[in-house]
């Protein structure tokens, strides 16, 4: 199966955006191909992703990250299950940053930080949560509070 994520960036001036692909209970954590013209495709404002090799069940965690006109700096995150017919389409209301898929489920969104996706990701399989925290925060994904 070779699902489709498609995302569009809004009103974000200079964006980023990063993928992470986590096979549950805790066996991996994996970077989405953003690079590659094999399996990526910018049409307009959207940018359509097809990993491949992807199975039901894996969790996959995208994050975008931009300027809004005033300079402020503004990112959001979502976390989706890869799920065969599924579809979606998700816009967030601040920062129209928008993103779509098929063949992936929507779990839940962040805007800001991604203290949202962690326990979601655990409540859909992935036991490690730490381990995720601790990598997304080792490549500056992660700006969020230190745990003690």
């Amino acid at each position: 199966m070779q699902p489709e994520i498609s995302f569009s960036f809004g009103i974000l001036r200079q964006p980023g955006v990063w993928g992470k692909i986590l096979r549950p209970p805790a066996s991996g954590i994996f970077d989405v191909d953003l690079i590659s013209d094999d399996h990526l495709e910018v049409k307009g404002g959207t940018t359509t992703v097809r990993p491949p090799h992807l199975y039901n069940d894996l969790l996959l965690i995208f994050g975008v990250k931009g300027y809004q006109k005033a300079g402020i700096l503004s990112s959001c995150f979502v976390l989706m299950k890869v799920k065969e017919g599924s579809q979606v389409d998700f816009q967030f209301p601040n920062i129209m940053v928008r993103f779509g898929g098929k063949d992936v489920e929507l779990l839940t969104t962040g805007e800001g930080d991604l203290e949202a996706i962690y326990p979601a990701a655990k409540e859909n399989g992935y036991l490690d949560i730490d381990r995720v925290r601790q990598t997304l925060r080792n490549e500056g994904k992660d700006r969020g509070q230190q745990l003690k």
